[in-house]
């Protein structure tokens, strides 16, 4: 082989070396891994919310610039961007998660195919070393709320799918408010016939001893034990107001002539006055010591003096 030849083949040579020695020295350029959960690219309306879910794998020591990522607000007329979120992953090898949640605010007349826009992402170490990726646009399509006929016009009788509203049908209510009046009107009745039974609609009603028998249950109420005395006195109150002047016991043959309504309950009325002398004026006690006993005696007493003042 001549010289020239031999020239040229060792130049190859030493080309061939050179090369898969900087094939071999040299090392890979480090670039972010993605990949991306995309909503359905079909079927959004008005008022949707499309979430794109980015998974970043960074190479050791760089950190995503998050200047990078889009700004919350408003991206075109029709689009809003809501939500960024930034997870990192708990270790240096973990991916980083991004979360971006667009609003759209656009309702077109027919379906309509739009893009959200694509990004371009960096990170960088500290040694200030930069590395991009791009994130792609996603194209989907927006449907319509409502389906118009073309060729016919809003409210047009022939365009039969835009129906009117329908009208609220108004409840029938002739039934239960009649109902209810009956109801009220037997109710109001019935109280009626109890108030005359019980004798609250007439003038002597309003007697003494109805006025006594009131006054009796006050004071059982207000005062534990009962008073004896305020209860006696409530009771001869109402004997005196009934014949217009004081009764004591030797009256009573007057007063039972006088008003002999009462005559009936003539030993009652006694048995009364018998306790009440005794008790103001010998110091003498409720027999059995139970002033409440007492108390329910008179009460017995009244309600049967007040059955007959209502039969005067």
């Amino acid at each position: 082989m001549s010289v020239r030849p031999r020239l040229i083949v060792g130049l190859f040579g030493v080309i061939a070396t050179l090369s898969i020695s900087s094939a071999v020295v040299a090392q890979p350029r480090p670039a972010i891994g993605l990949s991306i959960d995309e909503p359905r690219a079909y079927g959004h309306v008005v008022g949707d919310h499309i979430q794109r879910t980015l998974r970043l794998q960074l190479p050791d020591g760089f950190q995503l610039e998050r200047a990078s990522l889009p700004s919350v607000g408003a991206q075109s007329y029709w689009l809003e961007l809501a939500v960024v979120d930034i997870r990192a992953a708990a270790s240096s090898a973990g991916p980083v998660v991004v979360r971006l949640d667009y609003q759209l605010f656009y309702a077109p007349l027919q379906a309509t195919r739009r893009e959200l826009p694509a990004l371009d992402l960096a990170a960088a170490n500290a040694a200030g070393e930069r590395i991009t990726r791009r994130v792609p646009a996603f194209a989907f399509t927006m449907s319509p709320i409502l389906e118009l006929d073309p060729d016919a016009g809003f409210g047009d009788p022939d365009n039969d799918l835009l129906l009117a509203d329908a009208m609220p049908v108004r409840p029938a209510v002739a039934g239960p408010r009649r109902a209810t009046f009956v109801g009220l009107a037997i109710t109001l009745f019935a109280l009626l016939i109890w108030v005359w039974a019980a004798g609250y609609l007439s003038a002597s009603a309003r007697g003494p001893f109805a006025r006594a028998r009131v006054s009796l249950r006050r004071q059982r109420r207000a005062h534990e034990p009962p008073e004896v005395a305020k209860a006696l006195r409530t009771v001869h109150r109402a004997f005196d107001e009934t014949a217009g002047q004081a009764v004591f016991a030797d009256d009573l043959d007057a007063f039972i002539a006088a008003h002999p309504v009462f005559a009936d309950l003539v030993d009652d009325i006694g048995a009364f006055f018998d306790f009440s002398r005794r008790y103001f004026f010998a110091g003498a006690a409720p027999a059995d010591g139970d002033n409440h006993a007492l108390i329910d005696r008179l009460e017995r007493l009244v309600q049967g003096c007040r059955k007959r003042e209502l039969k005067a």
